[in-house]
């Protein structure tokens, strides 16, 4: 019997008084597409994304990758 993974999106939301950000995962074989999503509740909270954006953008394609990495190996 072959088991077969279902595309199945998992969210992570986090939110404070200053943005909403939510994180879409979707894993289908041996691939991990991650989408992001941020909601700014004030003006600070769109400086608050400026600053994290870039290690953001640097962090979550790498965690990815692994990801998808360990899938095709296991």
């Amino acid at each position: 019997m072959r088991v077969r993974r279902v595309e199945v999106p998992q969210a992570l939301r986090e939110s404070s008084g200053l943005v909403a950000a939510y994180n879409v995962v979707v894993v289908r074989e041996a691939s991990v597409l991650g989408a992001t999503a941020v909601r700014f509740k004030s003006p600070v909270g769109r400086v608050v994304w400026r600053t994290a954006q870039p290690i953001h953008q640097i962090a979550v394609p790498k965690l990815l990758k692994r990801a998808s990495r360990s899938l095709s190996a296991g």
